[in-house]
């Protein structure tokens, strides 16, 4: 377990994991571990799987602009 303090840390550090494409089983906390489901959550939060990936760039190619995750579609002018 972790105080509050380990558990942003952990949050954080999964954040930094997902931004530089680290694999997901890089965490460095074991099963169980709270630190560890934080880690997880942060890596979520930022990482880009390759279907996120693919759909962003053919929506910036075609000129498309999604602006939530509502299925409406809006052009950029």
């Amino acid at each position: 377990m972790g105080t509050r303090g380990d558990l942003v840390r952990a949050l954080n550090a999964g954040a930094d994991a997902g931004r530089t494409g680290d694999p997901v089983t890089a965490c460095p906390y074991p099963s169980g571990d709270l630190r560890r489901s934080e880690w997880v959550r942060g890596y979520a939060k930022t990482a880009r799987f390759a279907d996120e990936q693919h759909d962003q760039e053919r929506a910036a190619d075609q000129g498309v602009y999604r602006k939530c995750w509502s299925p409406a579609w809006h052009r950029l002018k």
